[in-house]
């Protein structure tokens, strides 16, 4: 249900709904297009099937876990309310998280240090999978 809006992009939908339907999601997928052809919307939508409470196999879209996978917390950082979906990026974070340093030029070590490596060692919270998505991951 959920992957039917990702618009435009029948075969990147088709192949994210075959893996959910057979439950063989691979552990990373790569997005790539020009800007505004919906990469992070397909890695958002793919990322909210994995946390779903209900799964069939995608997204319900009404559960707890589905709403909060598409709500972004209102204060700086503005990342997704659910707990398995982590978000790295140029200037997501403040520096103050980061221990003072700005992220002005790309994505840095420290955020990986900070923000991922304290989650990766262990099961997700809630959901069927941790989903990390890196906007922007040629930077």
């Amino acid at each position: 249900m959920s992957l039917e809006r990702l618009l435009g992009q029948p075969t990147a939908q088709k192949t994210l709904q075959l893996a959910l339907a057979r439950d063989k999601v691979h552990h990373a997928y790569r997005f790539e297009g020009p800007p505004g052809v919906g990469k992070e919307t397909a890695a958002m939508l793919l990322a909210q099937s994995l946390v779903c409470e209900k799964p069939t196999p995608e997204a319900c879209g009404v559960c707890s876990a589905c709403q909060r996978a598409t709500q972004f917390s209102e204060e700086a950082p503005r990342v997704p309310r659910h707990p398995d979906i982590l978000i790295v990026g140029r200037g997501v974070y403040p520096a103050a998280l980061l221990g003072g340093k700005s992220e002005a030029t790309g994505i840095s070590v420290e955020q990986i240090r900070r923000i991922i490596l304290p989650r990766i060692g262990y099961p997700p919270h809630e959901g069927r999978a941790l989903c990390i998505i890196i906007r922007d991951a040629d930077e």
